[in-house]
C-alpha cells in the first residue's frame, strides 16, 4: 500500500456488498480473483486476529510519518449492515491488543459506529459519496465516542 496517512494494511475481513462503480477494492479482488471470495462476498478470516500483536514497529522506521497507522480492511466494508457483529468485536478486541499501532477504520455506513465502545488506539471515520448521505453521516458521526474521528 502506498499511502501517506498509513502504512501498513491489515485484512481480517474483506469483501463488500456495495457495489460502488468506483470501488478501488473491488477492483483489486477482480484483478486477484484468488484471493477473495466469488462476487467478492464478505468473508472473515480469524486467523489473521493475533497478526498486530505480533507486530512491532520497527525500530528503523519509528520517526516516520504515519508508521503506527493500520488501515484496516481496506479490503472490505466492516460496518456493512450484513456483516455479523461478533466479527467486529473480535476484530475490535484484536486492536485493543495492540496498542502499539493506530487503527484507521472507515465506512459508508456510519450509524453503525454509533454504539461501539470504541479502543483508544481507534481511528474512525466515514466517506460520503452521494449528496444525499451527507446529512446521515454528519449525524452519526457526531454521536460517535471514538478519540479520533475523520473524514477523508
Amino acid at each position: 500500500m502506498n499511502i501517506d496517512w498509513a502504512k501498513w494494511s491489515w485484512n481480517p475481513l474483506t469483501g463488500r456488498k456495495f457495489n460502488c462503480p468506483y470501488c478501488y477494492a473491488r477492483r483489486m479482488a477482480t484483478r486477484f480473483q484468488d484471493r477473495y471470495a466469488p462476487d467478492f462476498a464478505p468473508r472473515f478470516y480469524p486467523e489473521r486476529l493475533t497478526a498486530p500483536a505480533r507486530m512491532k514497529i520497527p525500530a528503523s522506521r519509528e520517526k516516520e510519518p504515519g508508521i503506527p497507522n493500520v488501515f484496516t480492511c481496506s479490503m472490505g466494508e466492516l460496518f456493512g449492515d450484513w456483516v455479523e457483529q461478533k466479527w467486529i468485536d473480535d476484530i475490535l478486541d484484536a486492536v485493543r491488543d495492540a496498542p502499539q499501532w493506530n487503527f484507521l477504520f472507515l465506512t459508508k455506513n456510519p450509524k453503525r459506529l454509533v454504539d461501539i465502545e470504541w479502543p483508544e488506539n481507534a481511528w474512525v471515520g466515514t466517506t460520503v459519496d452521494r449528496q444525499d448521505r451527507v446529512e446521515p453521516a454528519v449525524k452519526a458521526m457526531q454521536k460517535v465516542k471514538a478519540r479520533v474521528r475523520y473524514s477523508p
